[in-house]
């Protein structure tokens, strides 16, 4: 069987998860907090409902599964039981902005530490790459620049909005095409 080319989960497959996410949501949750005016000391409160404990994530949780208009209906809910008064919609886009914004406070780490020679020598063998993630364009970026093997990939398929998510089969029958 004739092998043209290898697909990659970001999250976990390229890049250690916890590493990046769990610092990531510290300072995203900080800034949100910030914003509207609230005690900081929440931020443990949402992570445990994220599925965030002692810094590893649930796999089955909402930080690992879920988006972020999943996580920010989560902090919503949070700080109106502690009595904030801000509209659900407003706190979700707060929720959205805050991770982009805070990307850079996301610790980079390969799962394993040759990485990217692993990449290059698959390319070396004329194999096409491509990386398939539920995450935004932004963050993607971001994180396969910190590993050093952004330009290994031929392409890369993010949530944009437009393009069916995993587990949606249509991005591998794209880079299959």
């Amino acid at each position: 069987m004739r092998v043209d080319g290898s697909m990659f989960d970001k999250d976990g497959t390229l890049m250690s998860f916890d590493a990046f996410w769990v610092s990531l949501s510290v300072k995203a949750l900080e800034d949100v907090l910030g914003q509207l005016g609230m005690e900081v000391g929440l931020v443990d409160e949402i992570l445990v409902a994220f599925g965030v404990r002692d810094g590893v994530t649930d796999i089955g949780g909402v930080l690992c599964k879920g988006t972020y208009a999943e996580m920010g209906e989560i902090v919503f809910d949070i700080l109106a039981a502690h009595g904030c008064t801000a509209d659900r919609e407003d706190v979700v886009k707060l929720v959205e902005e805050a991770y982009s914004r805070n990307a850079a406070a996301g610790d980079v780490k390969p799962t394993c530490p040759d990485l990217a020679a692993a990449l290059a020598e698959l390319k070396g063998r004329g194999l096409r790459l491509a990386v398939v993630t539920t995450d935004n364009e932004p963050i993607t970026r971001h994180c396969l620049t910190g590993l050093g093997i952004l330009e290994d990939f031929d392409v890369i398929f993010t949530d944009d909005g437009h393009t069916p998510t995993k587990p949606d089969p249509f991005c591998a029958g794209e880079f299959c095409r």
